[in-house]
């Protein structure tokens, strides 16, 4: 084979090692160094070449900064290779409060801005901040359907376009009370 495999880990605090063997039966055991979230293997050329390798990661998943992300527990680098010749393992982290957090922020908000709607119907044109409220509305029921169901990408994405025609609902709602 005689080419290097980089091991890649997001995890923190990771411990990679790797064993390799040979078809000719011999082999090695690699480890990265501390503090490296990642290990490189050179793969030697022999006659009879590579067997397989078996990898094994330890580590702790980082503090989240979102609700929602993907972290790759492993990916590699291959020398005179295609990328992503070798296909990453990835997870969704989930962080619960901070997606309840989301979820409750956004109703407020949505109740603040109907306040809004309530105060200047029938004085000013209020049809589009309703159909803004609308619209984010319903994209907050389905995000809160969706995270009780476990179907956390699609509360995500939900959740977003929440966010979206909510910001489109207060500048309108800031527009019906500057034409009042």
């Amino acid at each position: 084979d005689d080419r290097t495999y980089t091991i890649r880990t997001e995890l923190d605090k990771a411990t990679i090692k790797g064993k390799l063997y040979y078809k000719n039966g011999g082999g090695r055991v690699l480890e990265n160094a501390p503090g490296k979230n990642y290990l490189d293997v050179d793969v030697l050329d022999t006659e009879d070449g590579l067997d397989n390798i078996n990898i094994t990661i330890l580590g702790t998943v980082p503090s989240p900064s979102s609700r929602l992300y993907e972290l790759k527990i492993i990916y590699f680098d291959v020398q005179d290779a295609d990328e992503d010749v070798l296909p990453p393992v990835v997870v969704s982290v989930v962080d619960y409060s901070k997606f309840q957090s989301s979820i409750d922020a956004m109703n407020d908000k949505y109740s603040n801005l109907s306040g809004i709607l309530d105060e200047y119907i029938g004085k000013a044109d209020t049809s589009i901040l309703s159909d803004y409220l609308d619209l984010a509305n319903n994209n907050i029921s389905l995000a809160e359907g969706f995270y009780g169901d476990g179907e956390y990408r699609k509360a995500d994405s939900k959740l977003t376009n929440a966010s979206d025609w909510l910001i489109k609902a207060e500048t309108e709602a800031n527009k019906v009370k500057a034409e009042y």
